[in-house]
């Protein structure tokens, strides 16, 4: 009986585990793309499009970019320091969901950190954005590294409120389904408010991808896609 017991005990503590950790990913990155939304309508730009859906690295197209280093480097700071804020604020009144919100906290700032600090190897997204407007990589590095440090930290000993530890309080039915619940509403929220991406922008995000790979940067409009004009650019690129 007691071996039974341990094998539910254990299966609850999977299953509440591996959906909290596909919540914090899908919600770290609304939190990530709501920094970039507000600073660009703070620095007087359009936000055009925003990709949260569940299968997809979100994104945000925003045009014109005014300011594009305050911009970009607003969705991972403010990634990083509205959920530390929302559990430092749950832990000052002691409630016992304080150690969901310290896991989502620490899971933020360790994809946050790993998401830029990558920029000091191989930059990609906002990093490699970062890089071609001059940040130096080791800055993206430093931020990294003070990031990840601090979500590793604020994860220390969360296994054991996650149900992992002998003698730890253990994980409730009731706890996964409620997880679980939570993330499948945020999932259908995100497909059924997601908008396809603008037609004027599905040809520049071709063009940004291939240089991206190495070849070059300019603006161009479907009907100039579809020209010999790209031929000649991307030959010489």
């Amino acid at each position: 009986m007691s071996f039974l017991n341990s094998v539910h005990s254990l299966t609850r503590s999977i299953l509440f585990t591996l959906g909290l950790g596909v919540l914090s990913w899908l919600l770290m990155q609304v939190i990530h793309e709501c920094g970039h939304v507000l600073a660009a309508l703070l620095a007087g730009g359009t936000v055009v499009h925003v990709d949260l859906h569940p299968l997809r690295i979100s994104e945000t197209i925003v045009r014109p970019k005014p300011h594009p280093l305050f911009i970009i480097w607003a969705g991972p700071i403010f990634g990083c320091l509205l959920p530390s804020l929302i559990w430092l604020a749950i832990r000052c009144v002691k409630n016992s969901s304080e150690f969901v919100l310290r896991f989502f906290a620490g899971f933020c700032l360790i994809a946050n950190g790993a998401y830029l600090g990558s920029g000091i190897l191989d930059p990609v997204g906002d990093a490699f954005d970062l890089v071609q407007l001059g940040t130096s990589r080791w800055l993206l590095g430093l931020f990294g590294l003070a990031t990840l440090v601090m979500g590793i930290w604020l994860w220390e000993g969360i296994f054991r409120h996650l149900g992992f530890v002998r003698q730890s309080r253990p994980i409730s039915w009731q706890q996964v389904i409620a997880v679980w619940a939570l993330l499948t509403t945020l999932v259908l929220a995100e497909l059924s408010f997601q908008e396809p991406v603008p037609q004027s922008e599905k040809a520049s995000t071709v063009v940004f991808c291939r240089w991206k790979s190495g070849f070059v940067q300019f603006s161009a409009s479907e009907s100039q896609l579809d020209g010999p004009g790209i031929d000649m650019v991307l030959e010489h690129g």
